[in-house]
């Protein structure tokens, strides 16, 4: 195993002063992953990136259901970006994480990167002496490998969480003191909109909340920016939730562990919309039919076993011609003292290690 570790940011108090420990503690991480975002995301454009970064946040309704929605969230990435001497714009653009891969189409008329943005998810309800867990590979462009961190939120307007990320991001996935876990999975193939709550800020609202109860009423409140699968779990246990524009539809709720890749699992959506693909994309399938039959198989459902079943091949992506690429694992323990088990990196390199969330 390769010998890593996942910087940690503890972010205590207001918005305001969470937004500046982040970009003060981590202001060289901040700065090299909007030097990478820049260069990367610049790739194949048309257009210049200062101008792309106005489309995205100027000429879209983003801001404007994060200042309806989360406006709390808008002041800690203002203080980030000032303490962090990043441009603003350029900031809440590396947010739009899910958001520019479809618009990049829209906008720029270029190839999306979102090929290589896929990730694997699961959720098992509790069971006679042992806890729920939710867990998942985070799959995205290998060129964010490196800068992986770790948020260690203990605001003064909610519960405290521990929040994989990447430098200058609101969150990838996370999971709070309550023992609410999130994870997530893009969903390509459903309605997306401009004016909706971008995902990073909608696992954000999410980790607020006090149960999985309230997490899953407000997937049903919000307006979607995209197309966005929700693993969902407490310590009473799991639920899955399909989003879009067009809305919110549960796939998943009850005794019985459930596995998501990147195609949609129901046959339809909330306005009648049927999924563009449902099962046939490229090596979505597949994933989701080796994940399902080792959870099928699975006689210790712990920690280790799990991480070991996100290790395998074609769970943890990068290898045999792949395109995609696993940034980590994590694998969330949800009890009366929730515990996040995270990997450094790829899975099968880098260890999972247990971090305790601290309780405010």
């Amino acid at each position: 195993m390769a010998d890593r570790q996942t910087p940690v940011f503890r972010l205590t108090g207001t918005p305001k002063a969470r937004g500046e420990a982040y970009g003060e503690d981590a202001r060289g991480l901040v700065q090299e992953a909007a030097d990478r975002w820049s260069e990367n995301i610049g790739r194949g454009l048309a257009v210049p990136v200062a101008t792309y970064v106005s489309e995205l946040v100027d000429n879209t309704g983003f801001r404007g259901a994060a200042r309806r929605h989360a406006p709390e969230l808008l002041e800690e990435l203002a203080a980030l970006a000032r303490a962090s001497g990043i441009d603003e714009r350029l900031l809440f653009a590396m947010n739009l994480l899910d958001e520019e891969w479809w618009l990049r189409r829209e906008i720029a008329s270029a190839a999306s990167s979102d090929a290589a943005a896929h990730c694997s998810g699961f959720g098992i309800p509790p069971a006679a002496g042992r806890p729920a867990y939710v867990g998942q590979n985070m799959d995205l462009p290998a060129w964010m490998d490196g800068l992986q961190v770790l948020l260690d939120l203990r605001p003064d307007d909610g519960p405290a969480a521990l929040v994989p990320s990447w430098p200058g991001m609101l969150a990838l996935d996370g999971v709070n003191e309550h023992g609410v876990g999130v994870c997530v999975n893009t969903l390509a193939q459903l309605p997306t909109s401009r004016t909706g709550l971008p995902v990073a800020f909608v696992i954000r609202a999410l980790l607020g909340q006090p149960d999985r109860t309230h997490a899953r009423a407000l997937l049903t409140q919000i307006p979607h920016a995209s197309g966005q699968n929700y693993v969902l779990g407490d310590p009473t246990g799991v639920c899955d939730v399909e989003c879009s524009a067009a809305g919110a539809i549960e796939v998943f709720s009850g005794s019985r562990w459930f596995a998501h890749t990147n195609h949609p699992l129901a046959d339809t959506h909330p306005g009648d919309v049927t999924p563009t693909d449902n099962g046939s994309q490229d090596r979505s399938a597949p994933r989701l039919a080796h994940l399902t039959q080792r959870l099928e198989e699975l006689d210790d459902v712990a920690p280790a076993a799990l991480g070991a079943v996100l290790a395998e091949h074609p769970l943890c992506r990068g290898a045999d011609g792949d395109p995609g690429f696993t940034l980590y694992s994590a694998i969330m323990e949800l009890r009366d003292t929730p515990v996040l088990h995270l990997s450094a990196g790829p899975p099968s390199r880098y260890p999972l290690v247990a971090y305790p969330v601290v309780q405010s």
